[in-house]
């Protein structure tokens, strides 16, 4: 009891702190990053927790006891209330139960709204959590991108869920068992995700990204998980693959990095290790294509659709690019006519056999102050699958289509890469900017258009377009979203998703 009246006050404590909405802020210059109050969102969450957890924990002790946990079936959404059996560790939450109905995956994927009932698995558990749906201490909106699947994989990335009291709260909407054979089968899909053909070695992606491509993939994080954190978590960082995953072998893998017209020297992974000081910068990396929805709101564009989300911050480490250039025989004082970096990664067109590739300014890539490295960690781990493993080139404020993932050769040149990617993509007009005004004409808009207004895919000239490399600043309010009310009927201010 001196454990629960310690919650509890602190619960209440906790949540007597949030009295204004939280302001949330994402910019896109160089290595800035979110402005977020974590510290008071996450107090509000644990706290919001205990109470629900203390209040449903004081509803099960004024109950008579039971000889059995069959005897506690509640007709309240078909709910199994089980609290003698739900006081369980991380090892047993979610393990089959005898004597509850089965359920399988099609079936459980059918239950996503109040309508349906809102149901979620959790290892082998099938949870009816409608009740709880809008108690639940991060929002509604969070739970729901879980409706009708696992909600392993957010668990995985809210380390607030691992404790006894939340594993004893979901097992008190367990409903049933998990089929088996789909248990397996998704066992079997997360080893195996790629599912053969050149996508085959896909590695397995978190499912609250929101896709806007399969093959090849393409995705980015939900506004409100992207503006909850300064450093985007790896598995919400936004995905922009061109071409397959590339299976890399660390053991024999080599960088080749190359002075044209000069040498070219090999280096290991071990190499960039040991031989060069390692090396953090925390930088935000965006996609060309970011908030090209918007764009389309205007005038029609050319493009995959990108809400705000194809950005994202990370600390990245690995060896200076400057450095390793240095090592290769090239630096500030001997550049002479080379003018390019290009670089090549070892992902590539399982029909023609094309790579991708891209080059930035030598002088940006020499430049130990702009701080560009060959990258080998993310968030202090060996970098994902669908960021560039084993290395990634890093240029921190330049956009992310020069920024090469699984990063094979460096080519110091005096032309830049003669990839489709640099000479037939990501290009911009010098004069890119024209105001547009909006159907009512009350509203001026400033756009940053690819080119002049006179100028469309079938027209352009690319040949005379310079590459895009630094990216405009901008801004994008994370929360409250777009739809969000904001009620200011009461004392202070807060909103309403």
């Amino acid at each position: 009891m001196f454990r629960l009246r310690f919650l509890r006050s602190f619960a209440r404590s906790s949540l007597q702190t949030i009295s204004r909405p939280q302001w949330s802020y994402l910019s896109s210059s160089g290595s800035s990053s979110s402005r977020v109050k974590n510290g008071v969102l996450l107090t509000a969450a644990l706290g919001g927790a205990v109470l629900t957890a203390d209040f449903l924990w004081d509803q099960s002790s004024r109950t008579e006891s039971w000889s059995s946990c069959e005897d506690r079936l509640r007709p309240r959404s078909q709910v199994v209330q089980c609290d003698a059996e739900a006081r369980t560790s991380a090892h047993s939450v979610g393990q089959p139960r005898p004597g509850l109905k089965e359920f399988g995956d099609e079936e459980i994927a059918r239950h996503r709204s109040k309508e349906t009932r809102i149901w979620v698995t959790y290892k082998h558990g099938v949870y009816d959590i409608t009740d709880f749906v809008d108690m639940h201490p991060g929002g509604a909106e969070r739970i729901m991108m879980a409706a009708g699947s696992s909600i392993e994989p957010f668990w995985e990335m809210y380390s607030q869920h691992a404790e006894g009291f939340v594993y004893d709260l979901l097992e008190e909407y367990r409903i049933g068992n998990r089929n088996p054979k789909d248990v397996e089968r998704a066992s079997f899909r997360r080893k195996n995700t790629g599912g053969g053909g050149p996508y085959e070695n896909e590695p397995e992606r978190h499912p609250a990204l929101l896709v806007r491509s399969a093959k090849p993939f393409n995705a980015e994080p939900p506004l409100e998980l992207l503006g909850e954190n300064p450093i985007t978590p790896n598995e919400l960082f936004y995905v922009r693959n061109h071409l397959p995953v590339p299976v890399v072998d660390p053991d024999s893998f080599r960088l080749e990095v190359c002075i044209e017209g000069r040498n070219c020297v090999q280096l290991s992974l071990e190499d960039l290790r040991t031989k060069f000081e390692k090396h953090s910068v925390t930088a935000t990396i965006q996609c060309a294509g970011n908030r090209r929805n918007e764009m389309t709101e205007l005038r029609p564009v050319k493009g995959g659709f990108w809400d705000v989300g194809a950005i994202s911050t990370a600390e990245w480490s690995g060896a200076r690019m400057s450095e390793v250039m240095k090592f290769a025989g090239l630096s500030e004082s001997n550049v002479g006519n080379l003018k390019h970096l290009q670089f090549e990664g070892l992902d590539a067109d399982p029909t023609t056999k094309t790579i991708y590739g891209a080059s930035i300014p030598v002088e940006i890539g020499l430049d130990p102050k702009q701080e560009c490295i060959i990258a080998y960690e993310m968030n202090g781990k060996p970098l994902p699958a669908d960021h560039g493993y084993p290395l990634r080139a890093v240029a921190p404020g330049i956009v992310g289509a020069r920024n090469v993932k699984w990063l094979g050769k460096i080519v110091a040149s005096d032309k830049e890469s003669d990839s489709h990617w640099q000479q037939k993509d990501y290009k911009v007009s010098p004069n890119a900017v024209r105001q547009v005004y909006a159907a009512n004409a009350d509203e001026r808009w400033c756009v940053l258009q690819g080119f002049n207004a006179s100028v469309d895919w079938d027209t352009v000239d690319f040949s005379k377009m310079p590459a895009i490399q630094e990216m405009p600043v901008q801004s994008a309010i994370s929360s409250p979203g777009p739809t969000a009310r904001i009620d200011r009927s009461q004392s202070g201010s807060s909103f309403i998703p």
